[in-house]
C-alpha cells in the first residue's frame, strides 16, 4: 500500500544532520516546521514504484501556509531544500525526489524495527556512525569522480550534490549494491551509450541513474549486453529509456 504512516524524528537531528541544520540556519523555526510538514505530505503520497512525487503549487502553498507563490518558490527552490528533496518546479506543480523517503522507509518502518529487535541490534556509538557516514561520503565522491572520468553527463562536486548522491549510494547499499557494483553499472551504461552499434539512446544524469529503477538494467546480475545490440530485443528493454 502506498504512503508512509510514520516517520522517526531523531532528537539530535538539528545538530547532527547538516542538511536540516542548514534549513534551520536559513529559515529558523518557521522553516523547520515547514520542512517536517513537507516530509509528512510527501510521506502520504510515497510509493516505491515511483521515482518522484508531484504536488500542485496550489496545494503546497495552502498546506505550508504561504501567502504567495513567490514565497513558496523561495522556500522550495532554496539550495538547502533542493539538497534534501531535489526539488524541480514545473508550470503548475513541484516535483520531489523519492530518495529521502526510501531512506526513511528502510530505516524507520516498524517491520524494520522488529527485525532489528530479533537480531539483537546493538546501538552504535556516535564515533562509529560518523565513521560510517565518512565512508559512504567517500564512496559517493569516488562514484562522482568515476562518472565524470567516463565523460558522461557531467556531475558537480558541490557539497549539496555530494550529500544527495550519498543518500542514493546508501539506498543502493541497502540493496547490497556496493561501490564496485555501482562503478560496474556505470561502465556498462557508458559502453552502451557510446557504442555506434547500439540502438539504445536513453540519457541519465548521475542522480537519476542512481536513484531510479530504470537503471537497474545496467547493474551486475541484470545487465545483458546483447539486448542493446539486437533490434529484436529492443522492445523488451525500451521501457527503460528516457
Amino acid at each position: 500500500m502506498a504512503g508512509m504512516t510514520w516517520i522517526k524524528h531523531y532528537t539530535g537531528v538539528l545538530v547532527e544532520n547538516d542538511e536540516v541544520g542548514s534549513i534551520f540556519e536559513k529559515f529558523k523555526f518557521e522553516g523547520l516546521g515547514r520542512y517536517w510538514h513537507l516530509l509528512e505530505i510527501l510521506g502520504q503520497k510515497f510509493s516505491e514504484d515511483e521515482e518522484t512525487i508531484l504536488l500542485t503549487s496550489r496545494s503546497l502553498r495552502d498546506s505550508l501556509r504561504f501567502k504567495s507563490y513567490l514565497q513558496l518558490d523561495s522556500f522550495l527552490l532554496a539550495s538547502e531544500l533542493q539538497a534534501v528533496f531535489g526539488t524541480v518546479k514545473h508550470a503548475k506543480h513541484f516535483e520531489f525526489n523519492n530518495s529521502i523517503l526510501l531512506e526513511l522507509k528502510s530505516r524507520d518502518f516498524k517491520s524494520a524495527r522488529r527485525k532489528r529487535t530479533k537480531t539483537a541490534y546493538k546501538s552504535k556509538s556516535k564515533e562509529e556512525e560518523k565513521e560510517e557516514e565518512k565512508e559512504v561520503y567517500r564512496q559517493a565522491k569516488l562514484i562522482v569522480d568515476y562518472w565524470n572520468f567516463l565523460d558522461l553527463k557531467k556531475a558537480p562536486l558541490t557539497p549539496a550534490f555530494l550529500q544527495e548522491i550519498k543518500r542514493s549510494v546508501e539506498m543502493r547499499l541497502g540493496k547490497s549494491q556496493g561501490e564496485n557494483q555501482i562503478k560496474k553499472a556505470i561502465t556498462n551504461y557508458s559502453k552502451i551509450l557510446n557504442s555506434k552499434e547500439s540502438w539504445y539512446s536513453g540519457v541519465y544524469d548521475l542522480r537519476s541513474f542512481l536513484s531510479g529503477p530504470k537503471s537497474d538494467q545496467f547493474f551486475p546480475g541484470e545487465f545483458e549486453e546483447s539486448n542493446f545490440f539486437n533490434e529484436k530485443q529492443a522492445s523488451k528493454v525500451s521501457k527503460y529509456a528516457n
